[in-house]
């Protein structure tokens, strides 16, 4: 690329709204908050640039803590899984009594099922589903138990896990992937209610919205495949009035529903 491509490239991320309210907060909040804005942002490469400079340059802050473990964070939501796991042991060698501890174990189990280290990761999930008190900790370690599980073609025993958290941790942030995982695994052994009933978990939280309207989808199959046009139409056609350009894929689906059911 040439050197006026990557000046006009920079001056164009300088200009980024983001980037800009980024600067704007670090200029009236504390050193970590330039850091903290690019994270909040989901700008991840910058962030862990900013995490590490504050580290390196405050070696005895009390913030170098949240420094540490946000840049980790930064690492696994880049999908950096191996990177994630170095950094996140960093730092719960460096801050054991920290209570995000529980947490950066999670991440470091489940950044081992991304890389399908599954021993290490099984080994670790279940210690923290026995342990944590934390509903979040404990509904997460389930989760990917279950989903270890399911790479072993070992559907009963992950639906028990999905079930668990369904009925323990309906709160949980993890519900609604428990009921997706649940939902799927029913359906694909054509136990239709019992997948319709794990599905519309999700379908009615509404939070993650790519994860309710996979669930309606799901549901408008179901009554596909029960003969249930008029309500499978009924589905097809809410996800079909979706405006977000990130749910294109689920509205050409439901166009292909609706087709069908006419």
């Amino acid at each position: 690329m040439k050197k006026s491509h990557l000046f006009l490239a920079f001056l164009l991320f300088l200009c980024c709204p983001c980037f800009a309210e980024a600067t704007d907060a670090a200029s009236s909040g504390s050193p970590l908050d330039f850091a903290n804005g690019l994270y909040a942002r989901k700008m991840y490469g910058p962030a862990i640039s900013e995490y590490e400079k504050f580290i390196l340059e405050n070696p005895t802050s009390p913030e170098v803590a949240s420094a540490r473990f946000r840049s980790a964070d930064s690492h696994y939501f880049s999908k950096n899984y191996k990177s994630a796991i170095y950094y996140f042991e960093e730092f719960i060698t460096k801050h054991a009594s920290d209570k995000r501890v529980p947490m950066a174990r999670l991440r470091v189990a489940t950044a081992r099922y991304y890389l399908n280290h599954y021993a290490p990761a099984m080994r670790l999930l279940t210690e923290l589903a026995h342990t944590s008190q934390d509903a979040n900790i404990h509904s997460g370690a389930l989760l990917y138990i279950g989903r270890i599980y399911d790479s072993h073609k070992k559907t009963g025993a992950a639906l028990l896990r999905y079930r668990e958290i369904l009925e323990k941790f309906p709160d949980s942030e993890y519900a609604v992937y428990a009921s997706i995982a649940a939902g799927d695994a029913y359906f694909s052994q054509k136990k239709w209610d019992e997948a319709k009933k794990a599905y519309e978990v999700a379908a009615k939280k509404n939070s993650p919205v790519e994860l309710a309207v996979e669930a309606r989808f799901h549901i408008g199959e179901i009554y596909f495949s029960q003969g249930d046009y008029g309500n499978a139409e009924l589905y097809y056609g809410k996800i079909f009035e979706e405006k977000d350009p990130g749910l294109a894929a689920f509205r050409l689906k439901a166009l292909a529903g609706l087709f069908y059911c006419d």
